[in-house]
């Protein structure tokens, strides 16, 4: 039991990888663009270009665990991660800083499915699955808390190129870990098809769409020339779907509304959480004039709520079903969005935004747990892995989106004000999903 549990651990460190980098990116945006210089649109795409391929590229990680071994998937996956981390801390040029986010992102891609896969192969028996699956949510949900806090330090220690150097033991640990791991059974799934046509079309696609939020809100012309080709590549991604034995996005398990519902709930609520992620950030450090540890010290009020809340949100769904967690925590969306808004405009004390990010932080584990439930009780037989990415795959391009359309809106306006329309609009995409959970309920138990 012992060894079993030091095994689950060590999974859990993949994933910490890519959740610690999701979070502790934000607060060295600032010092990334005073050393290789950019816009807020800069900041932007160094975020995005990561989001972008990560979502994408969900939707095959599945399929290239069940041909390849989720073993071998995983250790290319921290491997290739690692290695992009180094080349992104050598970074001379911001452009050159965002491809290799975009690799990255697809390095990172390679992981989640295949860290929960491991946990399945290691814990056959229910009751050892479900403790396993508590403590990765444990591990996992703290590196995600700790993140900006763990960025602050390292800036103040030897500057932004550490936030992606620090990858690099734990990588190593994780792959060094990864020797005690079952090994991946010989007979596997060589028929698992992959359309890698659909998959970069995906990919062409989501940036073009990021490309034309980020520079409307730069007033530049770029937006509207990107508009011809994401409308090109919107209609090959069409035709490459509609002919293909595995699309890149499963429209058929779309139909389904329990699905349908939790994708775009899913998609929202990432919205929200990653903008503000984002937009606080800048704020924090900008406007407030705060050092990046000081930002990241506060932010840990932000992302308090999905290290503990995940646990006790579960018991809550078991005991009363989806719908009751689902309206307080899309409620906590909006009406945390509000106040951190009015708190920047009136330039309210620091210890506001503290209590009001704890409210709004809470948002995250009262909406993502009951519609992941949601998700996995409507998939088809045999469909659960391809719903569970496109979830997943939904929650990172809003994130993509959300930091996109949300730093358009604080780069068109500027300051304190631009930062506060940005939550202001933050709370508008959280209230359409609130009315759509009171007009549709949930009804899955």
């Amino acid at each position: 039991m012992r060894g079993r549990t030091i095994s689950n651990v060590g999974v859990s460190l993949g994933y910490l990888l890519v959740l610690v980098d999701s979070t502790v990116l934000n607060v060295a945006l600032p010092d990334i663009a005073r050393s290789l210089g950019g816009s807020v649109a800069g900041q932007q795409w160094v975020v995005s270009a990561y989001l972008v391929t990560f979502g994408a590229l969900l939707l095959s990680s599945g399929a290239i665990a069940d041909r390849y071994g989720a073993l071998r998937t995983y250790r290319v996956g921290v491997l290739l991660f690692v290695v992009t981390s180094v080349l992104c801390a050598l970074a001379p040029t911001l452009l050159i800083l965002i491809v290799l986010r975009a690799f990255q992102g697809a390095a990172a891609a390679l992981i989640p499915g295949t860290t929960l896969a491991l946990i399945g192969r290691m814990n056959p028996e229910p009751a050892d699955r479900h403790r396993a699956i508590g403590l990765y949510a444990l591990v996992t949900g703290c590196g995600f808390a700790a993140g900006p806090t763990v960025g602050g330090i390292l800036i103040a220690a030897g500057g932004w190129r550490w936030i992606f150097l620090i990858n690099v033991p734990v990588g190593i640990l994780a792959l060094a870990w990864s020797r005690y791991f079952p090994a991946d059974p010989k007979a596997r799934d060589r028929g698992a098809r992959l359309d890698v046509r659909g998959q970069v079309l995906a990919v062409v696609f989501f940036a073009l769409v990021v490309v034309v939020i980020i520079e409307t809100g730069e007033r530049s012309s770029t937006a509207a020339w990107a508009l011809i080709p994401m409308l090109c590549a919107a209609g090959l991604l069409y035709w490459s779907d509609r002919r293909s034995d595995a699309p890149a996005i499963p429209v058929r398990l779309l139909r389904i509304p329990p699905i349908l519902r939790g994708t775009l709930y899913g998609f929202t609520i990432q919205v929200v959480m990653a903008s503000t992620l984002f937009v606080a950030s800048l704020y924090l450090i900008n406007a407030r004039g705060l050092s990046p540890l000081g930002a990241g010290l506060v932010l840990i009020a932000y992302t308090f709520g999905p290290c503990v809340l995940g646990p006790v949100v579960g018991r809550v769904v078991a005991a009363r079903g989806p719908q009751l967690p689902a309206l307080l925590g899309q409620s906590a969306a909006v009406v945390g969005s509000v106040v951190i808004a009015a708190v920047m405009f009136v330039g309210g004390p620091l210890w506001a935004l503290i209590v009001t990010m704890l409210i709004a932080g809470a948002a995250l584990p009262l909406v993502i747990v009951p519609i992941t439930g949601l998700v996995v009780a409507g998939a088809p037989a045999g469909s659960a892995g391809t719903a569970g990415g496109l979830f997943s795959a939904s929650r990172q391009l809003g994130g993509a989106f959300g930091v996109a359309a949300l730093g358009a809106v604080l780069a068109s306006v500027g300051g304190a004000d631009g930062a506060a329309w940005a939550m202001m609009a933050a709370a508008a995409v959280a209230a359409i999903a609130l009315l759509g959970m009171v007009v549709r309920p949930h009804r899955v138990r």
